[in-house]
């Protein structure tokens, strides 16, 4: 499922925008095209005032439409309208970046594009712009900061061992990455995205937080402790009336598709490392690439602090990487109430910055 807007005058500079978990793009079906053997995707041209279609991205994308940016917003495999594969391979970053050269290649986009990713978008725009540089013309990764590659002679990737060790903050990813997970998260999909709402502070109304308010904890992220409320408190979260007509309309979409999915992008992660060793991926990003990392500053999955200055400079050693810290920001900060218009108009102002500095250097590309 693809958003695509087009702003008045049909803008050369396209904005493309890859959500995370759990998140959804378009409401709308209208038109079948197949790319590969990877999902159906339909797509939707919609204008600035259908932002009810694009539910991941609607405050960016009204406000990148009115700067004159065409964006792009699809589904990303497991999720929405695409297919659900159960094959786990089907969901690596590789095949999935391929998936979205396609989708650009069928919008016949040859120019090089602005990448925007949040959560697992963001880890696939890293991946994205290491396979493909020669398509990317700027960079915004919103909380999760990069992470670099596999690489060649390095052994196989312990991922339960890494974050036992050393990402504990991660600790959540081992309940999604269990069996058991896979065979309880059917019965227990609402209770997962309530909790999920519930810790990074989205308001979920006067009745549910008078009920399990008591519930939120800044150390849902680390190992069972999400697995234990699940399992806890499923029962009674499961029958809960929900008024939000958006957390109705995404709670209804996993009803349909469930969540085996989405929760696939958890488990790829060796698949990805052997990809990203096969193919030689570079540590650092493009010399000349601009590059934007906004940090929430209660973010616990993924704090501002794990992006070092050692990491960093390993990276981005010509220090084409700007970062921003949302004080008070969440893992959700970007439809947040509270930090939606200010991490809207950064974006924004960010991208206008980087294409009049890049026509100013290039004056024929105007």
């Amino acid at each position: 499922l693809i958003s695509i807007t087009h702003p008045i005058g049909r803008s050369d500079d396209v904005v493309l925008l890859l959500h995370g978990f759990p998140d959804l793009q378009v409401t709308f079906l209208l038109l079948f095209v197949g790319f590969m053997d990877l999902s159906i995707l339909i797509m939707w041209d919609f204008s600035a005032d259908t932002t009810d279609r694009a539910y991941g991205w609607r405050y960016q994308i009204v406000d990148l439409v009115s700067r004159g940016y065409r964006t792009i917003a699809p589904d990303l495999l497991g999720y929405g309208g695409t297919s659900k594969p159960t094959d786990v391979k089907e969901y690596s970053q590789l095949k999935s970046c391929n998936a979205i050269l396609e989708i650009l290649d069928h919008e016949n986009i040859k120019q090089k594009v602005i990448v925007v990713g949040h959560d697992w978008g963001s880890a696939l725009t890293f991946r994205f712009v290491q396979y493909f540089p020669e398509r990317v013309k700027c960079w915004v990764t919103i909380c999760v900061p990069p992470s670099r590659p596999g690489q060649r002679g390095e052994t196989p990737l312990d991922l339960e061992k890494l974050i036992r060790q050393h990402l504990p903050q991660l600790g959540y990813q081992l309940y999604f990455m269990s069996p058991e997970f896979s065979e309880e998260i059917n019965r227990y999909r609402k209770t997962l995205i309530l909790l999920l709402y519930l810790h990074t502070g989205r308001d979920l109304g006067s009745p549910i937080l008078e009920q399990f308010g008591k519930l939120k904890n800044l150390k849902y992220v680390h190992e069972n402790f999400l697995k234990d409320q699940v399992r806890e408190f499923g029962n009674r979260l499961e029958k809960v009336e929900i008024k939000d007509p958006e957390i109705s309309y995404i709670l209804s979409e996993f009803d349909k598709g469930g969540l085996l999915g989405p929760l696939s992008w958890y488990k790829t992660r060796q698949i990805d490392h052997s990809d990203e060793q096969e193919a030689s991926l570079p540590i650092t990003f493009p010399a000349e690439l601009p590059c934007l990392h906004l940090g929430a500053s209660n973010d616990q999955a993924f704090p501002p602090s794990l992006f070092t200055q050692k990491s960093n400079t390993k990276m981005f050693p010509t220090a084409n990487l700007t970062s921003y810290i949302i004080h008070g920001g969440n893992h959700f900060m970007h439809q947040d109430p509270l930090y939606r218009d200010q991490v809207t108009q950064i974006i924004g102002n960010w991208i206008d910055s980087q294409l009049k500095i890049s026509r100013s250097a290039h004056p024929s590309h105007l």
